[in-house]
């Protein structure tokens, strides 16, 4: 049985189950510990999830665990963003009254061939040349299975209203689930001066700063780390000093928050990035967390449900650092 109770979570550890990463190479599942270490060192239990599902296995998994988290990995497959975009449908969320995406696509599901969520038609080997062709200089393997799984269990949690986190590609999935866009390539599309995809750098190394919208969560655990770390640039951590940027975003969320005045000076924090795709329309629900200095959405949440956030960066890659959003997620979660 789950931790969760009618009482919520509470002091029992919770369950997070974790999307897990696809090496087709080598025919294997497998996860960068990061990931399981900072969940375990904020006192959860992490357990990496299967790649194949069916519905009823799905549904009982969801029974078991207290929150997933969306890990990282290759782009969402232009035949999952497809078939999202001409089976968007809004309906009315029985769980907490608010406007949710139905993202259970027939089109989609048709695709997959297959009840199995995450079994697609391309096999292993097949997948290894189901490559990316759309970004400038990039050939990346895509994973229809991932893609196939992770949307139904976002949209089963969802549901649910259960915690999630999503981490890179977790947070770009999340966007599209719910009829938010993507920039496909950001050097193409939106090319700018901050480093979104690092290279030839050290796991832990940090590339540009973003700015923490007040009011979020991620305002609230920056004020929560406060006591915890000293300030530093070298450490990783966040600075408090004035910023004030310019943006390109077309969201009119980005739009009216820039033009205020909490846009003149907000808290900033050093990340890392590994990534060329982005946020471009912010999903239904969804709000900025925080935002890069060329307008790009690093963090997104959505208000009417108890826990649903994500980033863009990595943090699993940055726990020697110290506490990050994932510890944050966890202690959260256990509040409940």
């Amino acid at each position: 049985m789950s931790s969760t109770s009618a009482a919520g979570i509470g002091a029992v550890s919770p369950v997070i189950g974790v999307t897990p990463l696809v090496d087709y190479k080598l025919k294997s599942l497998w996860m960068l510990p990061g990931y399981m270490d900072a969940i375990t060192r904020a006192g959860g239990i992490p357990v990496m999830l299967p790649l194949h599902l069916d519905k009823p296995q799905l549904m009982h998994m969801l029974d078991r665990v207290d929150a997933i988290v969306f890990t990282g990995g290759p782009d969402l497959g232009p035949d999952m963003m497809a078939s999202i975009a001409t089976g968007m449908r809004r309906v009315e969320s029985s769980a907490n009254g608010a406007l949710a995406a139905e993202t259970v696509s027939s089109a989609y599901v048709t695709h997959t061939t297959s009840p199995v969520y995450g079994v697609h038609a391309v096999s292993y080997e097949g997948a290894q040349h189901c490559v990316d062709a759309g970004a400038a200089g990039r050939s990346e393997v895509l994973s229809p299975e991932r893609d196939a799984l992770e949307f139904a269990l976002f949209t089963e949690a969802l549901k649910r209203d259960m915690p999630m986190l999503g981490i890179c590609r977790g947070m770009q999935l999340m966007n599209v689930a719910l009829g938010g866009t993507l920039w496909n390539d950001l050097p193409t599309e939106h090319p700018s001066d901050v480093e979104h995809h690092m290279h030839n750098v050290p796991e832990d190394a940090l590339g540009h700063t973003v700015s923490v919208v007040a009011g979020t969560p991620m305002a609230q655990m920056l004020a929560k780390l406060r006591g915890r770390r000293i300030v530093s640039k070298t450490a990783g951590m966040y600075q408090d000093s004035g910023v004030q940027f310019e943006h390109s975003m077309q969201s009119a969320h980005i739009v009216q928050l820039m033009k205020s005045d909490r846009a003149e000076s907000l808290p900033q924090l050093l990340v890392n990035s590994y990534h060329h795709q982005a946020v471009r329309r912010l999903g239904d629900g969804l709000r900025a967390m925080a935002i890069a200095s060329d307008g790009i959405v690093e963090a997104m949440w959505r208000p009417s449900n108890r826990c649903v956030w994500a980033v863009q960066w990595h943090p699993e890659l940055l726990i020697a650092r110290g506490p990050n959003i994932i510890d944050y997620f966890v202690e959260t979660i256990t509040s409940f």
